[in-house]
Formats: C-alpha cells, sequence, structure tokens
C-alpha cells in the first residue's frame, strides 16, 4: 500500500507539471502597463529582490461566493509568472510581468485585474521599503504592524487594502490580501514541499 506522504507528494508534483504545461502552452493578452488602481491610490510593480517559485493554494472570496485555486508562482528579477488551476485542473489564469508591462489571459467574467493581482502579492510579500516604492498617490501611503504581520493601504486615513504575510518575505507561508474597495479577499497558502 503507498503512503499517505508518497501520495501528497504525487499529487504535488503532477500539479506543478500541469501549472508548467499550462504556462508554457498558452497565449498572452496584453493589459496595461505595470500598475494597479485602488480607487485614488496607486500601485506599480517593483522588480524583485530575490528569485523563487512556488505552488500554493489560492481561496477567493467574493460577494458572490468563495473560489479555490491551485497557482503556480515563479518569481524572477523583472519577471513574474503566474497560472491558477482549478482543484480539477482547468486553467482559469495565467499572467505574466516583465519591467512595466503586464499580459494576461484571465476570463472575462472572472472579475479579476492581473496587475491588481500583482500588486497584492507584492504589497504583501515585498521587503517594505520595496513595496512602499511603487505606492502612488497624494495622500497615500503604506503601514505596518510593529509584529511586521499586517500592512495597510491607506489612502489619507482609509483603509483600501490590507495584507498579512505569516512567515519570512518575500516567501509568505500564508497570506491573507483584503481588497476593501472591491469587497474580495485571497487566501493564499505554501503547498508543503513547493517552495524553492
Amino acid at each position: 500500500m503507498m503512503s499517505k506522504n508518497f501520495l501528497n507528494t504525487g499529487w504535488r508534483a503532477m500539479a506543478t507539471i500541469a501549472l508548467w504545461l499550462a504556462l508554457a502552452s498558452c497565449a498572452h493578452v496584453p493589459v496595461d502597463e505595470g500598475c494597479a488602481s485602488f480607487g485614488d491610490v496607486g500601485y506599480c510593480l517593483q522588480p524583485s529582490t530575490a528569485s523563487f517559485s512556488v505552488t500554493q493554494s489560492v481561496e477567493r472570496s467574493h460577494a458572490n461566493g468563495v473560489e479555490r485555486l491551485i497557482v503556480y508562482l515563479e518569481v524572477k528579477e523583472s519577471d513574474i509568472r503566474m497560472v491558477g488551476l482549478t482543484p480539477f485542473g482547468r486553467r482559469v489564469l495565467q499572467i505574466h510581468a516583465s519591467a512595466a508591462h503586464v499580459s494576461s489571459d484571465i476570463p472575462v467574467d472572472a472579475a479579476l485585474n492581473a496587475p491588481r493581482i500583482l500588486a497584492g502579492l507584492q504589497l504583501a510579500f515585498w521587503p517594505l521599503a520595496q513595496a512602499r516604492a511603487g505606492v502612488r498617490g497624494g495622500a497615500a501611503r503604506l503601514v505596518e504592524a510593529p509584529d511586521g504581520v499586517t500592512r495597510r493601504l491607506m489612502n489619507g486615513e482609509t483603509v483600501v487594502f490590507v495584507a498579512t504575510c505569516e512567515g519570512t518575505r518575500p516567501l509568505c507561508r500564508r497570506a491573507r490580501l483584503h481588497y476593501e474597495t472591491l469587497g474580495q479577499s485571497l487566501l493564499i497558502e505554501a503547498l508543503e514541499g513547493s517552495e524553492s
């Protein structure tokens, strides 16, 4: 009889292979330059200070319910690639950011914005000074709690985005992103043994 660890490792390997195949075989659709809007506050994507790849479980909560995805994220200095699959292997999204250009393949009815997804990840995962460098807007500021876990993107005294990161940045073991202005939340968890 096969051990539970062997089955779990096999499942992770198959999911990673499927994500790589999806990443390699799909066309990109131009979206826009590498800046995202949070109402009157903006965020422009910043280069990474580290290279890593990780397979993550992502749970997206919004007004119409909850969706679950398996996401493969690959980060290099000026290049980010992301592929998201349903738990049954159907590709839902593909995003590529290079320099200040973002391209994506996301269904129109998915109500997802590629630059906003990447901005949320950077606001949570990147070192504080680097994340702050991307914040735009006259009254915009990124505030980090003393414990270093929670960050809030503010427009004056109004919170427009909240992120938490458990683990050592730039690779959060578990993160929560809450888009206050959109009523959407993401719970992101690194799958065991997938980090590199």
